[in-house]
């Protein structure tokens, strides 16, 4: 962007120009004009802002985002938060189940989960340590299930295809109550 600096009455006054862009706050009285370098042939079209010297300016005006302290500060929020959301999604993949399965006999259930990198996780429980959150019928789009003694809950996703129904509503989509000891 070309810097064009203009007195604020440009017939009349006699003020010198500047000598550098920091000069800027012994003259007050004057309009900095700020023209993009696009060719064109009204000043109207090139202009991108007027900012007024002698009007208080607003605090995000008076940054300066190239010091130190702001320029580290931003960095590491967004730092903070990129890792927030890579956290999130991590754990979102490996809490969402891919497949159930019931074992033979009817007393253990494996959950096959998905990993970050495309693998399989399988956890396999006692159906005991299983409690469906909510009925498979009542259930939108996700069906959260609560395993004893990990932390968050793992995620089924209904449109996947249920081949026993029946057989998952008496078993794995049952809510169980855990009695709490301490």
């Amino acid at each position: 962007m070309q810097l064009l600096y203009l007195p604020s009455n440009p017939v009349t006054s006699d003020c010198p120009l500047p000598q550098s862009n920091f000069d800027l706050e012994k003259e007050r009285e004057h309009i900095l004009i700020l023209l993009s370098p696009v060719p064109s042939s009204s000043l109207s079209s090139h202009l991108v802002a007027i900012f007024d010297q002698s009007k208080e300016t607003a605090w995000w005006r008076k940054i300066n985002l190239g010091e130190n302290k702001y320029r580290n500060s931003l960095a590491l929020i967004s730092f903070a938060i990129g890792y927030g959301i890579l956290t999130v999604t991590w754990m979102y993949t490996l809490k969402s189940v891919r497949y159930l399965i019931l074992h033979q006999g009817g007393q253990n259930i494996s959950l096959v989960t998905y990993t970050p990198f495309g693998g399989n996780r399988i956890l396999t429980v006692n159906l005991k340590n299983v409690s469906c959150k909510e009925s498979r019928t009542v259930a939108k789009s996700q069906l959260p299930i609560k395993v004893k003694g990990h932390y968050l809950h793992y995620i089924l996703d209904m449109r996947g295809d249920f081949k026993n129904p029946k057989l998952f509503d008496y078993t794995a989509g049952l809510q169980r109550k855990w009695r709490k000891i301490g």
